[in-house]
């Protein structure tokens, strides 16, 4: 079991549940990387999108929505169905295309 398999969901159950019942220290340690990297993309879509012409659109609601889309982004991330980034993304691919 490598690290990179646990981080794309890759694991088999028996595998997670060895890990669980025992190398605890591992999979914590795991789970705090994970947690980690999908937050810094979580951020950096984020800093992507929200860019101060948006900041100033939406006013003094910006740190909610900042919150709200972070909440929502490192779900979607840690799940796989991350539909929010890929939309970000098309956007410029569309950009392009004009």
């Amino acid at each position: 079991m490598i690290y990179d398999q646990y981080r794309d969901n890759q694991l088999s159950p028996e595998q997670l549940e060895w890990l669980f019942l025992e190398d605890r220290q591992t999979l914590e340690t795991w789970m705090t990387w994970k947690k980690e990297a999908l937050e810094m993309k979580a951020r950096a879509v984020i800093k992507a999108t929200l860019t101060p012409a948006w900041r100033r659109l939406i006013g003094p609601a910006a740190q909610l929505v900042e919150a709200l889309m972070f909440l929502r982004l490192v779900a979607e991330l840690e799940t796989g169905s991350s539909t929010t980034g890929h939309v970000f993304a098309t956007r410029t691919r569309w950009r392009q295309r004009s």
